[in-house]
This record gives C-alpha cells, sequence and structure tokens, in this order.
C-alpha cells in the first residue's frame, strides 16, 4: 500500500453508526475474501443478500482514492461493508492476499490466448458479445468505427431497467437496478474528454442519456425514489460530463440547438433534485460557451463591468472551464478564473504547477483557509520538487480549521523524510489528537526519543479527558500500555461488545470482579431475551465468567450460580443442556 492506512482515517470517512456497524460485520467476520492487486484491495463482504456484496478501494500516494460498494447505502460517508474490509486489512494484514495487478497478468498473454479467453467468457454470459463490442468501439477511436450508440443505449436501459423495489430484509431498502455498468460507460465518455477528444464522447453521452430515459419510461417509476442517493450521483457525474465536453468542442448553430433543447428538459425534470445544477450547467454551456461577455473580460484581464456577473465559488460550471482551460494549457486565463471565482485551492496548486512556488506559497499562507486546502498545496509544491515549501504549507496547515487528520499525517511523515524531528514529533502528537488510535500513538513514541515518558503522559491525558461514541482506539492504547482500569472505564462508558471483550480478556487477573460481573450482565440480557439463537454467545460469556470465576477462588460461588440459571431457565429445551455444560469442566 503506498501510504499508512489508520483506523483513524476510516472513521473520518465513515459515519459514527456505519463504523460501529462495520466494526461488527468484522468481528462476525463477514469479510469473505481481501485480495490487494497493486494498488486496489478488493473483497467480498456477507450480508443479508444471497450473494455477497463486492468493495473495491483504490489507493494512491495521498490516501484512499475511492472507495465503491454495490449495497445502496446512501446517508453519507462509506457504508458498513467498506469499513469491515479496511478494519480486516488493518487488523489481520496477514489475510490479504497479494495478487498481481490484471494489467501485469494481461501484458503477458499474446493476441490468441486472449481471444481464446474472452470467447470462452462470452460462452458462458452471451450478454458480453454485446458489451465486449460496445467496448471496442469505446476503446479504438478511428474514424472508420463509428461509436456503437445504439449498443450503449440498450446497455445502459437493460442496467437501469431492472428497477428498484422493497426489501424488507435489507438495511438500505432497496435492491435492483445497476447504476454501476452504467457508470463504466460513462467513465469512458470522461476519458475521452480528458484525452481531447471530446468530440467522439458526445454521442456516448447522448446514448447513455437517451439510454436512461429509456428505462425511466418502460417501467414507469421514479428513478430517484427507486435509485435514491446512486442515482442522483450518476446523474450528477452525468451532467459535468456533458458541460465539459461541450465546452470542449466547437459546436454548429443546429448542435446548439438540438443539445440545448435536451439538456433544458433534463435540467427542468431535475430541478427539484442536487443534480439539477449539473445538467443546468451543461445547459448554459451550451449557451453562453466560450463567447459571454463577463467571461471574456475575464479571461483577458479586464476590468468586470458593473453589471457583470458573479462567479461563484464550487460552480460546476466554473469548476469544467478550468478543467477545460487547463488541458488546453490556457494557465493565465485558468488563474484569472479561479481568483474570480474565488476558487482559491485551485489557483493556489495551479501555481505550483507552473513552478511559480513563491508566489503559491504567499499566496497559501494568505488565503487558505482549513487544512484541506493547505494539504492539497503541500502536495503539488512536493510533487514540483519544493519539500521545504511543501512541509510549511503543511505545517501552516495545522493551525487552520478543519479535519486535520490527514494533513498531519503526510506532515510528520514529509518531517522525518527531510530530517526535521521537532516538526515531525509536533504533527504527529497532532495526527494522535485527531484520529486517538494506537498507531499513531506508536509514532509519536518512535519520534518522540528520550522525552516519550513526558509525551506518553500527555496523549494519556488526552484520551482519559476525550472518550468518543466508539472508542476502539483508547481502548487498545489503553491495553497496550496495560492501564487496565483506565480501559474498564472506556466500555463502562461507551459500551460495544467487542471491545467488551476485549477487555474481559485482558482484565481476568487483574480485575476478576469486573469481568465476572460484566459477561454475566453480556449472559443474562440475551438469556432474559428469550432470543434463541443468541443462545452460543450467551453461553460463551457464562463461560469468560466461569473461568474468572475458577481463577480467583470463587468456586462455590459460581455452582451456586449456574445451579440459579439452570432453575430459572429450566424451560427453554435449547438453553438448559447448554447451561447444564458450563458445570462439567
Amino acid at each position: 500500500m503506498p501510504f499508512e492506512l489508520t483506523e483513524g482515517m476510516v472513521r473520518d470517512y465513515a459515519s459514527t453508526e456505519s463504523f460501529a456497524r462495520g466494526e461488527d460485520y468484522y468481528q462476525q467476520d463477514a469479510v469473505l475474501s481481501l485480495t490487494r492487486r497493486g494498488n486496489a484491495l478488493q473483497a467480498e463482504v456477507a450480508g443479508s443478500e444471497f450473494s455477497p456484496y463486492v468493495v473495491r478501494v483504490n489507493f494512491d500516494k495521498s490516501g484512499v482514492a475511492g472507495a465503491e460498494c454495490n449495497c445502496l447505502y446512501e446517508w453519507g460517508g462509506w457504508c458498513k461493508h467498506i469499513v469491515a474490509v479496511l478494519l480486516a486489512s488493518i487488523r489481520e494484514p496477514e489475510s490479504v492476499r497479494e495478487r498481481p495487478a490484471l494489467e501485469d497478468v494481461l501484458s503477458s498473454l499474446d493476441r490468441d490466448l486472449l481471444q481464446r479467453i474472452l470467447l470462452k467468457l462470452a460462452g458462458r454470459d452471451p450478454s458480453l458479445a454485446e458489451m465486449i463490442e460496445s467496448e471496442i468501439s469505446l476503446s479504438t477511436p478511428s474514424d472508420d468505427r463509428p461509436v456503437d450508440t445504439d449498443s450503449i443505449r440498450r446497455r445502459v436501459r437493460s442496467s437501469l431497467g431492472r428497477g428498484g423495489h422493497p426489501d424488507p430484509h435489507e438495511d438500505y431498502g432497496y435492491v435492483g437496478g445497476d447504476v454501476d455498468e452504467a457508470s463504466r460507460i460513462l467513465d469512458d465518455a470522461w476519458n475521452l474528454i480528458r484525452a481531447g477528444d471530446a468530440r467522439r464522447a458526445l454521442p456516448i453521452l447522448d446514448a447513455i442519456t437517451a439510454g436512461t430515459e429509456e428505462a425511466r419510461e418502460m417501467l414507469e417509476w421514479e428513478m430517484m425514489d427507486d435509485y435514491g442517493g446512486e442515482i442522483l450521483d450518476f446523474f450528477e457525474a452525468l451532467g459535468a460530463a456533458w458541460t465539459e465536453a461541450l465546452l470542449s468542442v466547437d459546436l454548429t448553430p443546429h448542435e446548439q440547438e438540438d443539445y440545448g433543447a435536451k439538456l433544458d428538459v433534463w435540467w427542468g425534470e431535475l430541478a427539484d433534485y442536487d443534480a439539477g445544477e449539473s445538467f443546468g450547467a451543461a445547459f448554459q454551456a451550451v449557451e453562453q460557451g466560450w463567447s459571454y461577455p463577463p467571461l471574456l473580460r475575464i479571461l483577458n484581464g479586464e476590468a468586470p463591468e458593473e453589471e457583470d456577473e458573479v462567479f461563484e465559488r464550487y460552480d460546476p460550471l466554473t469548476a469544467a472551464r478550468l478543467n477545460v482551460l487547463e488541458r488546453r494549457g490556457c494557465h493565465e486565463e485558468y488563474l484569472r478564473l479561479a481568483e474570480a471565482a474565488e476558487e482559491t485551492t485551485s489557483h493556489a496548486v495551479m501555481l505550483a504547477r507552473l513552478g511559480r512556488t513563491r508566489e503559491a506559497v504567499e499566496y497559501g499562507l494568505e488565503r487558505l483557509h482549513s487544512s484541506q486546502e493547505a494539504l492539497a498545496l503541500a502536495e503539488a509544491l512536493r510533487d514540483q520538487g519544493s519539500p521545504e515549501d511543501a512541509l510549511r504549507m503543511g505545517e501552516h496547515g495545522l493551525s487552520l480549521e478543519g479535519r486535520k487528520g490527514p494533513l498531519a499525517i503526510w506532515t510528520r511523515d514529509l518531517a522525518e523524510e527531510t530530517g526535521h524531528p521537532t516538526t515531525a514529533l509536533e504533527a504527529g502528537v497532532a495526527a494522535f489528537q485527531e484520529n486517538q488510535d494506537l498507531t499513531s500513538y506508536r509514532r509519536v513514541r518512535e519520534l518522540s526519543g528520550g522525552d516519550w515518558p513526558e509525551y506518553r503522559e500527555r496523549l494519556l491525558d488526552d484520551l482519559r479527558k476525550n472518550v468518543p461514541y466508539y472508542p476502539r482506539g483508547h481502548v487498545e492504547v489503553f491495553l497496550h500500555e496495560g492501564l487496565i482500569g483506565d480501559a474498564i472505564e472506556v466500555v463502562e462508558e461507551s459500551p460495544s461488545d467487542a471491545l467488551v471483550e476485549e477487555v474481559v480478556d485482558a482484565a481476568v487477573e487483574t480485575h476478576p470482579g469486573w469481568v465476572i460481573r460484566t459477561c454475566r450482565d453480556m449472559a443474562e440480557e440475551i438469556m432474559d431475551s428469550g432470543a434463541s439463537k443468541y443462545y452460543d454467545e450467551a453461553v460463551r460469556w457464562l463461560a469468560k465468567a466461569r473461568d474468572a470465576s475458577l481463577s480467583d477462588g470463587r468456586d462455590e460461588e459460581w455452582r451456586d450460580y449456574l445451579d440459579e440459571l439452570v432453575s430459572q431457565h429450566q424451560r427453554k429445551y435449547k438453553l438448559r443442556p447448554m447451561l447444564e455444560g458450563l458445570g462439567e469442566r
């Protein structure tokens, strides 16, 4: 993996509830397979569906570049399945199967063997034949080989047209259509746009849009209701692709009229949803192009007129224009538009990429206001061969607002690499304060050297003052230091079955009374509820209580307690023999 992944980072990307449920999935061994190919981590996670969920996480030198799961979670951050996969990779690195990247595997095969493999796969699944044919037309641009728009339209219609329906057994409410397939086709269009072949991308976007329309008409349902956030994200990406493609070509008057009419309809249909904004940007791209007078004045470095439009930050049309200007090498125009729209991070990063390091640093120190913005500029400065300036920006970013975990880790590692031990230690402490996990704790110990006793007390005090909702990091640090009493206080304030069990196992010798009480309480809650499918778990807790009782010399107390349980639950035919078995040791 090209960087250090920590549980603190996973928490940053997941909601509290999602992290907790992902932790439970991990503890239940729901991660069925874990494979790393190059910088991609892939896994399957058992869930409520017959087929497991598929998770893929891509990494780059900066961290997690993208994480996907084919469940329909849409409530912000990573889903529980992604969390479970990443926790498994962090806590059990030995379980990750290392496989060569697929590109490397395929590169060693000759044409005949590749052809036989494709024909064999298509024979198993006839639908692959059309998909392969479509991919060939998308992947081999040629004036002699037009894009197979009919095939693309049918693929999109087929994937989205399966629709969604309520599933009472699934946490996320709906199962159905495959947005991933439509998104893969859209990725092909994006590749063409970014490669400077937006003219060829336009018919692909038209076919995707038509296929989506046909899916909606065919099933006569509101796609927003059946898919929720997943389809809205797809629409937003589709609108953004339209915007950049249209700004990248010279449209004829007929094309302007045709595309404008289509996009106007879509904009209206999506006006009540967030995705409508991206189609509004595409419509404006057709209407304004690059000849819009207020835009021309900015790009030419002229003073705006009083009635000129104010270009807003985070506007999708402005973002698309900046991307097109960068691809065209229009750097001064890029800087002027970024400044006018107050896209300060984009402006600073472009200065760095142009080698205007001093300007970039001065601009960043004055204009950037969050740690995330500072990290973007610091990375650009380092990429341009200016590690000292990058480190300066990293230090500055730690004083700004926002989540500082990723920046603190990045700054810590760069400072250590470039021989700045004091800065590395300060950033390491900041990383621990943000993540509060064992990995960050150990790194501070490594960096502090002979001053570790002082820093140790400081970090432990930080943990004692702040117990979060799901404090695995606190427990791991306290157990690592043998501070069982502190760990007990944490799980009593923020209980979690998995964490309680870890502390129970560590506390048998030092706190047997607490172990006995806790294990009894956990078991009794299950038994009293009558949930027979969890009786095995109740008995497991009772076995821990028994072992703690016997090791602490409380044999008679344990026998009396067990007799009482057998009498109390004698009518539970499944539970009673399990309880009686606890006395056979």
